[in-house]
């Protein structure tokens, strides 16, 4: 990983953490390399391989409801012309002294252009990253669920494409947040005050989210951890069976 936080640093030993969970799934299977594996390893393995396979598709449920949702919000959004505001209004402001004038100044600024194209610049966004995580939440539906019939088929699924679970995960993450930063742009086209608040409500949501340490540390440390704790299982089986085919000095 590029970055080095904290709960970061736990993965630098394994590698990335995309798709890791099957890929320590094949590596502790046969760690010596031996290419002799019995039938009650290969058990086990296929029951852990299976599991897999049922929290992936699970995953992949969240990530295609989280884009659906994204999607029937954004293109309405989209193709909705912004109805002209009445910057008199009191609602607005316009009841008290210059409200008026400064709201006119605002709403009628020749920089409401560029937010124009900010907005549909970052609704666009959400829209593409929407219909990329839907549609790879349908692959991996397909490519498990029908595709590979077998335990050892939907292990070369996950396998061959183990960095298709983070997509699908980028998919939903930013397409909600260029949905929501799209909004702010929106706002600012309609009132000052609403895109003030906007601006305040993802600040403050983003930094409640990526700014808690504890929950942060506590979730991805102890995937790293656990990840780290299998690698060494791995490394430790191979290194004594090294040491035991070594003949004695």
């Amino acid at each position: 990983m590029s970055m080095k936080s904290e709960w970061f640093r736990g993965f630098e030993k394994v590698g990335e953490h995309e798709g890791c969970g099957i890929l320590l799934l094949v590596a502790k299977l046969d760690p010596q390399g031996t290419g002799r594996l019995d039938s009650k390893t290969m058990q086990s393995f296929f029951q852990q391989v299976e599991s897999t396979a049922e929290n992936v598709l699970s995953f992949a449920t969240t990530c295609m409801i989280v884009c659906t949702l994204v999607l029937a919000i954004v293109v309405p959004l989209t193709v909705w012309p912004i109805s002209k505001v009445d910057e008199r209004s009191p609602s607005l402001g316009g009841g008290w002294p210059y409200g008026a004038a400064w709201y006119d100044d605002w709403l009628y600024s020749p920089a409401m252009q560029v937010v124009h194209w900010a907005e549909l610049l970052f609704l666009a966004a959400s829209i593409f990253n929407a219909f990329r995580g839907t549609m790879l939440g349908f692959f991996v539906y397909a490519a498990i669920s029908i595709y590979a019939p077998d335990t050892e088929s939907k292990m070369m699924v996950l396998y061959d494409n183990y960095k298709l679970i983070a997509t699908m995960t980028y998919g939903a993450m930013f397409g909600l947040i260029s949905l929501l930063i799209g909004l702010i742009f929106l706002t600012a086209r309609c009132s000052p005050v609403a895109c003030i608040m906007m601006t305040a409500a993802l600040a403050a949501g983003m930094k409640a989210t990526m700014g808690n340490k504890a929950t942060m540390k506590g979730t991805m440390v102890a995937t790293a951890l656990n990840q780290l704790r299998i690698g060494r299982e791995i490394v430790g089986a191979t290194v004594t069976e090294v040491a035991v085919s070594r003949p004695p000095v």
